[in-house]
């Protein structure tokens, strides 16, 4: 009976999760930015469709932040270099990727020093097609790489970079180099190829890819400030466990991630692909030798780890915590505001066609691509190219 129970209770703790955080990004998608987006057939109307979609990122952030350390109570840990200073600023963010989930800690993070709203991740071109996040996510023009035709992804990485050069926002990139995640088959997969390359042998990272990561840094060289280095660690909900979508709907949440940032100015950087592929994996090898001494061994990561650095100045950690209350303050004033006009029978016939229609073309045509057709000045690229 009382194993029963404490399932149900973190089933329920599960839902409370999820559920909220999904209805709000589908409310605001539905309700405030589609009757935006058909104005983007006039050009040009990048800086308004972006202004409406950066007030929509700034009330929805917060709130999933505010779902995975409130709600599911993950306790998110943060330490900087001393000479590393957080700011909102163009900038290349990488990261190790242990989970599928990596993106919820670094959005944290990033909201810290009021950068998450600006920040674009590239994604596995399959993701697209998860309803409403996938959706949510091509409206914030996400990267989405098909990893099948190196070509096509590098041109379409380049028009990516054309259009954020035009946007005039201090927007950011996040990158995961390694391309998966550290499930069990690909950290095989990972021994594998270390064998064959005659390569140090990873067991907290899995050797990264460069290409993508190089494509930005120097397509973007000219705009970026600095590239941001993370290396995150979780702390499992059991040592067989690691983190995952299941384990989250399940309320399996981990106790606490761990993340160690440092900021490189983006001159220090090398020039050279070759040298900016080799800065990159010195830096994945540095992630190994954290990793290892934070864990102390692969069957004890469900124990409280500590990467180095000191923890983010107070300031930043107490203007998160009332933005966690202004975003429950708005998220109320909504519900009382809009709630019995979205109960008419018009209200739920446009929200099940909007949602259905928006589902369709992002998984077929692609929101993102049709976006940047609207909102690309092809003039202003071509001059930009001549000059160069």
């Amino acid at each position: 009976m009382g194993k029963t129970l404490m399932d149900t209770v973190r089933y329920a703790h599960g839902v409370l999760f999820m559920v909220p955080a999904t209805l709000a990004l589908w409310f605001l998608i539905t309700f405030a930015l589609t009757p935006v987006v058909p104005f983007l057939v006039f050009k040009p109307t990048h800086f308004m469709y972006m202004a409406v979609f950066i007030r929509i990122m700034d009330y929805w952030l917060p709130f999933v932040c505010l779902s995975l350390e409130w709600f599911a109570g993950v306790r998110v840990h943060s330490t900087v270099d001393e000479d590393t200073i957080l700011k909102s600023e163009p900038a290349l963010f990488i990261s190790n990727h242990p989970t599928h989930l990596d993106w919820h800690p670094i959005f944290c993070l990033a909201e810290r020093f009021n950068q998450g709203i600006f920040m674009r991740i590239l994604l596995k071109d399959e993701l697209r097609k998860i309803p409403i996040f996938g959706v949510g996510w091509q409206l914030a023009l996400y990267i989405f790489l098909k990893r099948t035709d190196k070509a096509a992804d590098m041109h379409w990485i380049k028009t990516m970079i054309e259009q954020w050069k035009q946007s005039d926002d201090p927007g950011s990139f996040l990158i995961f180099p390694e391309g998966t995640d550290m499930a069990s088959r690909n950290v095989e997969r990972s021994h594998q190829f270390s064998r064959e390359h005659n390569l140090p042998t990873y067991n907290y990272i899995i050797h990264p890819r460069t290409a993508g990561t190089v494509a930005i840094l120097q397509h973007a060289r000219t705009h970026l400030k600095a590239v941001y280095d993370i290396t995150m660690g979780f702390q499992y909900y059991r040592a067989d466990e690691r983190p995952r979508e299941k384990s989250y709907l399940t309320g399996r949440f981990p106790p606490a991630v761990h993340m160690h940032i440092k900021r490189y100015p983006i001159e220090e950087l090398p020039q050279s692909d070759e040298d900016a592929a080799q800065w990159i994996k010195d830096r994945f090898a540095e992630k190994e030798t954290m990793l290892k001494a934070a864990y102390n061994g692969l069957d004890r990561r469900h124990e409280p780890l500590q990467l180095p650095g000191k923890p983010l100045p107070w300031y930043q950690e107490l203007a998160m915590q009332l933005r966690f209350i202004a975003s429950i303050v708005a998220t109320l004033f909504v519900i009382l505001a809009f709630g019995p006009m979205l109960c008419n029978w018009w209200a739920l016939i446009y929200a099940i066609v909007v949602t259905a229609a928006w589902h369709y073309i992002g998984a077929t045509i692609g929101i993102d691509r049709l976006l940047v057709k609207y909102t690309l000045d092809e003039d202003q690229m071509s001059a930009e190219r001549k000059e160069q």
